[in-house]
């Protein structure tokens, strides 16, 4: 799915975007990671949960969704038994060192993060991190010092 337009090139009237957090890239675009209200929860599991959506940062008038995230691995031991079922909820990702970094909140009130060679996955690796909360938010300073909230 494409869209040009002038409007809102962020948030498209037809795509509901829960609790984005968009971030400039290296190749001048804009990336955010979340969970579209058009997949039903009952459908989402740890594996393929997130979606990408990246626009050129620069016109602001233009905006491409890359669909699923790929699968991620090795995610099943973070996922919680509660309802809904193995959800990775309120993502977010960076870019740093030649690497993709994704932060998430479980839905057991923990957060982690996974790393993957490209913002289209997969993530592997995930780490449970010692921090409950929701939506974990990372930056990178221009200094390229890392803050995680």
């Amino acid at each position: 799915m494409e869209h040009s337009n002038g409007r809102n090139p962020v948030l498209p009237p037809n795509i509901h975007i829960a609790d984005p957090e968009a971030h400039m890239m290296p190749d001048g675009s804009f990336s955010q990671v979340t969970w579209p209200r058009t997949i039903e929860p009952s459908d989402i599991s740890s594996h393929d949960q997130a979606t990408k959506e990246r626009a050129q940062a620069r016109a602001m008038t233009y905006i491409k969704q890359h669909g699923l995230v790929e699968r991620f691995r090795g995610f099943e031991e973070l996922a919680s038994s509660s309802d809904p079922p193995r959800l990775l909820f309120a993502p977010d990702a960076i870019a740093a060192n030649g690497r993709h970094y994704l932060y998430f909140c479980c839905s057991d009130d923990t957060e982690g993060f996974a790393t993957g060679d490209s913002p289209k996955g997969p993530f592997t690796n995930p780490v449970r991190l010692p921090a409950t909360g929701i939506d974990p938010a990372i930056f990178i300073d221009r200094d390229g010092q890392a803050y995680y909230f």
